[in-house]
């Protein structure tokens, strides 16, 4: 629910509005938004250098909320109800859950099933440590549409 409240009070946010690094880190986590179109309300976000949505196609919340909405949720597919790539937000870091066996709230360290790099990149951004995901094991980048999605694997 507090993506969807963030989602739209950034719709009409006017850049500038807040100091520059108000928050060390945004975490966009199991973002129940519509994928279409985020990346023009993301990019807005000029209050924080920290950016991370989370995404994990295996989540049966964000499943069912897809159905009901009609639309792909942000933490769920970066594509529309076609299966079409949406356009990601240059100014965020997207991380992909989706292989590693874990369902809506695997920012809780008993939602991790044991998975170390959750669990180490959890600490370090509940934490307002930024996380470099090019050097971060058990993560792996891949192309995306207008970003990179990093994509973390059980060990």
């Amino acid at each position: 629910m507090g993506n969807i409240v963030f989602a739209r009070m950034m719709e009409s946010y006017q850049q500038q509005s807040f100091e520059k690094n108000l928050f060390d880190t945004v975490i966009l986590n199991s973002a129940d938004a519509d994928a279409k179109d985020h990346d023009q309300w993301v990019k807005k976000i000029d209050f924080s250098d920290s950016i991370y949505i989370t995404v994990n196609k295996n989540d049966n919340i964000l499943g069912l909320s897809a159905k009901r909405q009609r639309e792909k949720r942000l933490g769920q597919k970066l594509e529309t109800m076609f299966g079409k790539d949406i356009l990601l937000a240059n100014n965020a870091n997207y991380v992909d859950f989706s292989k590693i066996d874990v369902n809506h709230r695997y920012f809780l360290k008993g939602g991790q099933d044991g998975n170390p790099h959750l669990e180490k990149f959890y600490e370090a951004i509940l934490n307002g440590n930024p996380v470099n995901l090019e050097h971060f094991t058990g993560a792996k980048a891949k192309a995306g549409n207008g970003n990179k999605i990093y994509v973390f694997e059980n060990e």
